[in-house]
């Protein structure tokens, strides 16, 4: 068990230094990468997760996205903080994905980890800067978040980050936020928070 541990191990590092999605033998893995990622075995899991977006393919994608949103509710919270980075990845390459994903995404915003409830608004940040429309529905979370946390400042800045670009297309939001930013300003020494804000 610990050699085949670590021949795994081995070769999952390899893959996510010298494999890229043109290469062929990423075709010829497939059924190993997907069978190791459903295996059970969360350390198994984990090293799919943790290299697989460097060689990912549309079909790859395609063939995980399912599992993949899966882990994202897992008990564990460092499977569930590489699946939503994972998730990004595969929404990059399968577009699809991010509809079937969507209600397993935004309930990690309830996560009671902070670091998923991180984790998911940097994913949520880098995908509204793709589309913003999709994330309007989702307004009044991140306008609870930035009172939820006052004492975590990666969640306070990208929940600005993400009501800033929201607000570019929903016209009634700047107006919204005044008070809460105003709150936020009087509150806080951190200089990220008030140069975000």
């Amino acid at each position: 068990a610990n050699f085949e541990f670590s021949a795994k191990y081995i070769s999952y590092l390899t893959a996510s230094q010298f494999w890229n999605s043109n290469s062929y033998v990423v075709l010829m893995s497939t059924n190993r990468i997907v069978k190791d990622l459903t295996s059970g075995i969360p350390y198994l899991t984990s090293m799919v997760l943790s290299s697989v977006s460097s060689y990912l393919t549309p079909i790859l994608a395609q063939l995980m996205s399912a599992d993949v949103i899966k882990l994202i509710l897992s008990p564990t919270p460092m499977l569930q903080q590489q699946s939503i980075t994972t998730f990004y990845h595969i929404c990059l390459h399968y577009p699809d994905a991010l509809k079937a994903g969507f209600s397993n995404l935004k309930a990690c915003l309830d996560s009671q980890t902070q670091s998923v409830v991180v984790a998911t608004l940097f994913v949520m940040h880098e995908l509204c800067i793709i589309n913003p429309s999709n994330f309007i529905s989702l307004i009044p979370k991140f306008f609870n978040l930035l009172t939820t946390y006052p004492q975590n400042s990666f969640i306070i800045i990208k929940s600005v980050q993400i009501l800033t670009i929201l607000s570019t297309i929903e016209k009634r939001l700047p107006k919204k936020l005044q008070d809460p930013y105003y709150k936020l300003l009087d509150q806080t020494n951190s200089m990220p928070i008030l140069y975000e804000i």
